[in-house]
């Protein structure tokens, strides 16, 4: 029998087994020397300190498939379960993020499908299929999360923890307005757009925007977002392995979009 196997006949509420406290002992030899201190509530309610200090934060255990994911160690099968419902998180929400070197987030045969999808099917094909999977929905669900003001998918840069997300974000696109040397009258051609943030930057400095994306539905959104700002925006359905140039860029902007191309070699010699 397997340890998720027993894991899963676990009882989840007014006992403990000892099988249940063995998994828990397995997590707490990975953190019995915590830097952060937290606690663990065991479905039975029992609780298990960790750290040298008053506890920061603290997860709740609720069922078998919350054992499961600790005794994994594994940092996505622990996401999943909070995003399931199955554990739950109260305290100093940034604490935890503080532990993540301790836990594993090595996924060999999704690595391995990642490079071998594109050979089998193609890159086109495939970034097609990961794109509309994942952004062709209502842009209303990714604008109720991202930043109203830079509704920017990538991260920001910040000098001070207190600072805004809208500070960090422009930070960044004025680092890369720099970078760049762009001026007005300047074109400049992005990849994936998203929900056009750095459009809107770009345009409000005189800056032409032309952007290539393969979700209509970004497209359609973006197209409605440049009439109501009216700036003139070229939005294209086109995947870059596959883009043409109309014309000369002055610069090209890839915010975000690299991660759904891992053959870094063909995106640059594309670029060039």
């Amino acid at each position: 029998m397997t340890i998720e196997t027993e894991v899963a006949q676990m009882p989840v509420a007014g006992q403990t087994s000892r099988f249940t406290r063995a998994v828990l002992g397995r997590f707490a030899k990975q953190f019995e020397n915590s830097p952060v201190s937290f606690s663990v509530t065991l479905p039975d309610g029992s609780v298990q300190p960790f750290g040298p200090d008053a506890a920061r934060f603290s997860i709740a255990l609720k069922n078998s498939n919350a054992l499961k994911a600790v005794a994994s160690l594994d940092e996505g099968r622990f996401g999943d379960a909070y995003v399931n419902g199955d554990i739950d998180l109260e305290g100093d929400m940034l604490s935890p993020f503080e532990l993540r070197g301790s836990m594993k987030d090595v996924h060999p045969v999704t690595t391995v499908w990642r490079f071998l999808q594109p050979m089998l099917f193609g890159q086109v094909h495939t970034n097609r299929q990961a794109i509309s999977a994942h952004y062709d929905i209502d842009p209303e669900f990714f604008l109720s999360f991202l930043d109203p003001a830079t509704p920017c998918y990538t991260q920001g840069v910040y000098l001070d923890p207190s600072e805004t997300l809208e500070a960090a974000t422009l930070r960044k696109f004025d680092y890369c307005f720099r970078q760049l040397e762009l001026k007005p009258g300047d074109e400049i051609l992005e990849i994936g757009p998203g929900w056009g943030a750095w459009f809107e930057y770009a345009s409000k400095r005189g800056v032409k925007c032309t952007g290539i994306t393969i979700s209509d539905v970004s497209k359609n959104y973006l197209d409605s977002r440049a009439k109501k700002l009216g700036f003139d925006w070229d939005i294209r359905i086109c995947d870059l392995l596959e883009y043409s140039r109309m014309r000369k860029f002055d610069a090209i902007a890839i915010m975000g979009v690299i991660e759904h191309l891992p053959d870094y070699a063909a995106v640059l010699a594309k670029v060039e």
